[in-house]
C-alpha cells in the first residue's frame, strides 16, 4: 500500500463530532480537520486478526483513482421535498456516470451513502463493495450489496449470468423512493424475503405509494430507473439528458434549505411562529376591514330610507 495512504496516525488531525452511520468495516464519524477547521467524513475501520485486508485496501484505491465534485460530508436524515429528492437524485447519477464511463460499479447506492457536505453538494461515498467492469470482465458474478437496495439481476445472478454498472440505476430508483418515503419498499419484510421475491418471475416492481403526494414526473423517473430489463434500463447519462425529474433546473441551493432546517430547528420552529402571527393579524385586519364596510353599507342603507321616507313625507 505504499503510496496509497499514509503511514502516520491520522487521528490526531481531526477531531470526531457524532457517528453518523456505519460502512463496510467500520464507522463513519462527522469530523472537524483540527488544521483547516473544515469539516470531514471520518470512516474509522477496525482491524483485527483475519480481516480481508484486501478488501479494505479495495476501497482505499477505489477512492485514491477517482476524483470527482460527486464522489466522496455529512450525512443529515429526515423527509425530503420532490425537489430536494430530484437534485440528490441527480447528482448521485452524475457520480455514476463519472464511475460508469471509467468502468467502475458502486454496488450500494442507498441513502446512507449518499452524504451532503454544508454547502449543499452530494457526495457518494462506501466505496467498500465497487467494482471494476472491464473488457475481459463485462459482468460481476458476486452476490453482494444491500438487499433492499439490490437490482433483481444481483439477488438472481446464478441464474443470470452475471450484471454490469445497470445495478447502480437500479439502486438510485429505489434510492428516491427511500427519500419520499423513509424507507425503501418492503422493509418490513426480512432481506431473505425481498430476495426471495425478486428472484420469482412475477415480482412486482416498487412504485411511489401516495400518488398524489407526487408529481407523475417523479414517478416516471422511478419507473424508469427501476426497469426490469437491465439491458432497457436507462444508463445515468440518458436520465440526465432526457428525463425531466433530473434534467431540469435544480440548485444546490435545496439542500441548503434542508440543512439550516436540521442546524436550526429553533431558528425554523420562530420563522414559522412569525409566519402564523403575520398571517392571523392578516386574517384579523381583513375581518376589521370587513365589518367596517358592512358597517358603512347598513349606514348608507339606513340614510337612503330617512332620505325616502322623509320625501314621501
Amino acid at each position: 500500500m505504499n503510496g496509497t495512504i499514509r503511514r502516520s496516525d491520522p487521528c490526531g488531525d481531526y477531531e470526531l463530532l457524532q457517528r453518523v452511520g456505519t460502512g463496510s468495516y467500520g464507522e463513519v464519524y462527522k469530523a472537524r480537520d483540527l488544521k483547516t477547521g473544515l469539516f470531514a467524513a471520518v470512516k474509522i475501520v477496525k482491524l483485527e486478526h483475519g480481516d480481508n485486508f484486501a478488501s479494505i485496501q479495495q476501497e482505499v484505491l477505489m477512492l485514491r483513482d477517482c476524483v470527482h465534485p460527486n464522489i466522496i460530508a455529512y450525512n443529515v436524515t429526515g423527509p425530503l421535498t420532490e425537489l430536494q429528492i430530484a437534485f440528490v437524485c441527480r447528482e448521485t447519477l452524475k457520480g455514476l456516470k463519472y464511475l460508469h464511463q471509467r468502468g467502475k460499479v458502486h454496488r450500494d447506492v442507498k441513502g446512507a451513502n449518499i452524504l451532503l457536505t454544508h454547502t449543499g453538494d452530494i457526495k457518494l461515498a462506501d466505496f467498500g463493495i465497487a467494482a471494476q467492469i472491464t473488457a475481459t470482465l463485462g459482468k460481476r458474478l458476486s452476490f453482494i450489496g444491500t438487499p433492499y437496495w439490490m437490482a433483481p439481476e444481483v439477488a438472481d445472478v446464478e441464474n443470470r449470468g452475471g450484471y454490469g454498472s445497470e445495478v447502480d440505476v437500479w439502486a438510485v430508483g429505489i434510492t428516491g423512493i427511500e427519500l419520499a418515503e423513509l424507507k425503501p419498499p418492503y422493509f418490513e419484510l426480512p432481506p431473505i424475503q425481498v430476495l426471495h421475491l425478486m428472484t420469482k418471475s412475477n415480482y412486482k416492481v416498487p412504485k411511489l405509494k401516495d400518488k398524489k403526494k407526487w408529481s407523475p414526473t417523479f414517478a416516471q423517473f422511478i419507473k424508469a430507473c427501476l426497469t426490469k430489463n437491465p439491458k432497457k434500463r436507462p444508463s445515468p447519462d440518458k436520465l440526465l439528458t432526457t428525463n425531466p425529474f433530473v434534467s431540469g433546473a435544480l440548485s444546490s441551493r435545496l439542500i441548503r434549505e434542508l440543512l439550516d432546517r436540521v442546524n436550526h430547528p429553533d431558528k425554523i420552529d420562530r420563522d414559522e411562529q412569525q409566519q402564523n402571527d403575520y398571517n392571523e393579524d392578516i386574517i384579523v385586519e381583513k375581518e376589521v376591514r370587513r365589518s367596517k364596510k358592512e358597517g358603512g353599507k347598513r349606514e348608507n342603507g339606513e340614510n337612503k330610507l330617512r332620505e325616502s321616507s322623509e320625501s314621501e313625507q
